[in-house]
């Protein structure tokens, strides 16, 4: 629900706004968060289905493989967006892995 409310608030703030000033939205980028979403809720409905959630340690499994699945396919997919989180990550003093 609140996925779809957020894309609705978006379409409708594009529309309102591209009559005011240029939108542009980047569909590679677009294009990689949704297949990377996609991936990752297939892998966490295998993961709920082969482990069923029935105690709060499972339940966040659940989410820290979702988590990494999510962020490391992002990673591999979008160049643009993999070095922007380099660059933040970088910033802070922290170390960034060569393989990504």
């Amino acid at each position: 629900a609140l996925l779809i409310g957020t894309g609705i608030f978006a379409l409708a703030a594009h529309h309102v706004l591209k009559k005011r000033i240029r939108v542009s939205i980047e569909k590679k980028p677009v294009l990689s968060i949704v297949v990377s979403s996609l991936v990752m809720a297939l892998c966490v409905s295998g993961y709920q289905y082969v482990i069923p959630g029935t105690n709060v340690f499972l339940i966040a499994g659940a989410v820290v493989v979702g988590m990494l699945i999510y962020s490391l396919l992002l990673m591999r997919l979008d160049g643009g967006i993999r070095d922007e989180v380099r660059d933040l990550v970088t910033g802070i003093g922290l170390p960034w892995p060569g393989r990504l």
